[in-house]
C-alpha cells in the first residue's frame, strides 16, 4: 500500500513538473485570484489552481481526468459542444458566459476564456481556461437596468403629468374667464345667466380639486400629514355620502345605493374622520367619472375586529394588467383615457396613502366592461 502511494505521489509530481516545464507559470497561476483550469489536448483536466477550488469547491484530485463540462448547471446542447470543438481544432480562443454549479449545488455565472497553449514548435500542448465569477456583476447590472428603465418611465410620466396639469388648470380657467365675460352682456336672459353661472361654478370646483390634490400629494410626499383620531359614526357617514352624491348620480342617469352591515345599530369607530371622508370622496368621484349606466354602491361589512368598506360601480372596469399601476402617482387605468376623462390620476394614490396611514389596506376587484369594486379595511375596534 505504501509503495502504491509513493508511486502515485511520484507520478503526480512528475505530471506537475512536466506541466510546469511545458507552461512555465505554475507558481504564478497558483497565486492568481482568478480561477484557472488546465486541460490536455483531449479536454481532460490536468491542473487547477487554489482559486478554482475556492470558487467551485472541487479539488484537483476530484476532477483530474474529467472534462470541465460537468460543471455546467444544465446539460449543454450538442451545438454548443460542437462549437467548442471547432474552436479548439482551429486553435482559436473561446469566450463566453456560462452558468456553472458548485460542489454544494449553488450556481454562479462565470465569464470564461479558453485559449490554446503552444510549445516552441507551435504545437498545442494544453488548453488554459480562465473563469471569473460575475454573478454579482450581473445582478448589479440587472438592478441598474431596472433603475434606468424606472427613471425613464418616471420621466415620461412626469412629462405626461405636467401636460395634464396644464390642461386641467387651463380648461376650467378658460371657462371661468370666458363665461364671466359673457355675464357682462346686458341682453342675457335669466336662464342664460343661471346657465353661465353654473358653468363657472363647476369650472371653479374642478380647478379647486386639482389644486387640493396637488397640495395633498405634496404633503404626503414630504411626510407632514398627521392622523387625528376621533369618534366616527359609520352609518351616518354612509347616509351623508348617499345624500351628497345622489344629485350627481341622478344627472348621469345612474343610481347610488348604500349597504350597511348593521342598519339599525350605529357603529362608532375611533379613526381619522377627515381621511376616511377623503377616501370615500376619491373612490365615489372615481366611480361617477367612469360609470355611464347602472349603479354605484357604497357600504361596509363587519369583520373580526375590522370593518371593510367598499365602493362599487358598473362602469368601464379595469384590466388585470392595469389594476396595480392605477394606484401609482399620475396614472389612470389607461393613459389614453386622459383625453376623455378629467383628473390628474391622483385620487387613488391619495386614497391608498390615507388607508395605509389608518393601518388598513386598499384592494381592487374589476373586469373590463363589468365594473369595479374598491375595498378598504380599517383595523379600528368598533364600539356598537
Amino acid at each position: 500500500m505504501e509503495q502504491q502511494l509513493c508511486k502515485h505521489f511520484r507520478e503526480h509530481h512528475q505530471r506537475l513538473e512536466k506541466l510546469n516545464e511545458s507552461i512555465g507559470i505554475h507558481r504564478v497561476i497558483e497565486e492568481i485570484p482568478i480561477s484557472i483550469l488546465i486541460m490536455d489536448t483531449a479536454g481532460k483536466t490536468e491542473y487547477t489552481n487554489s482559486a478554482f477550488t475556492k470558487l467551485t469547491g472541487y479539488t484537483l484530485g476530484e476532477i483530474t481526468g474529467l472534462k470541465p463540462l460537468f460543471l455546467l448547471a444544465t446539460k449543454p446542447p450538442e451545438s454548443f459542444v460542437e462549437n467548442l470543438r471547432e474552436t479548439f481544432r482551429n486553435g482559436k480562443v473561446w469566450h463566453g458566459e456560462l452558468v456553472n454549479k458548485k460542489k454544494n449545488g449553488d450556481c454562479f455565472v462565470g465569464s470564461i476564456s479558453i485559449f490554446p497553449n503552444r510549445n516552441r514548435q507551435g504545437e498545442i500542448t494544453h488548453y488554459v481556461s480562465f473563469c471569473e465569477n460575475i454573478t454579482e456583476k450581473k445582478r448589479l447590472a440587472e438592478e441598474l437596468k431596472a433603475v434606468r428603465e424606472e427613471a425613464e418611465k418616471c420621466e415620461q410620466l412626469k412629462s405626461a403629468f405636467l401636460a395634464n396639469v396644464s390642461h386641467e388648470i387651463r380648461t376650467p380657467m378658460s371657462g371661468i374667464i370666458g363665461f364671466t365675460s359673457l355675464l357682462k352682456n346686458p341682453c342675457l336672459t335669466g336662464e342664460e345667466k343661471d346657465h353661465y353661472i353654473e358653468i363657472i361654478h363647476r369650472s371653479s370646483e374642478r380647478m379647486l380639486q386639482v389644486i387640493n390634490e396637488l397640495m395633498e400629494i405634496s404633503k404626503i410626499e414630504t411626510g407632514i400629514v398627521s392622523v387625528r383620531h376621533s369618534e366616527v359614526k359609520v352609518n351616518k357617514l354612509i347616509d351623508y355620502f348617499l345624500h351628497v352624491y345622489e344629485p350627481a348620480a341622478r344627472r348621469k342617469g345612474i343610481a347610488i345605493t348604500g349597504r350597511k352591515a348593521l342598519p339599525d345599530q350605529e357603529v362608532v369607530l375611533n379613526t381619522d374622520e377627515g381621511k376616511l371622508r377623503g377616501i370615500f370622496m376619491h373612490l365615489i368621484n372615481n366611480a361617477l367619472k367612469y360609470t355611464h349606466e347602472g349603479n354605484i354602491g357604497v357600504g361596509y361589512r363587519m369583520l373580526a375586529n375590522r370593518i371593510e368598506f367598499f365602493v362599487s360601480d358598473t362602469g368601464i372596469g379595469i384590466s388585470g394588467a392595469h389594476q396595480q399601476t392605477i394606484f401609482e402617482r399620475f396614472i389612470q387605468a389607461d393613459m389614453s383615457l386622459s383625453s376623455h376623462y378629467e383628473g390628474l390620476g391622483l385620487g387613488l394614490t391619495i386614497s391608498k396613502e390615507y388607508v395605509k396611514m389608518l393601518g388598513g389596506s386598499l384592494r381592487l376587484e374589476s373586469e373590463p366592461c363589468k365594473g369595479s369594486v374598491f375595498f378598504f379595511d380599517l383595523p379600528c375596534q368598533p364600539v356598537c
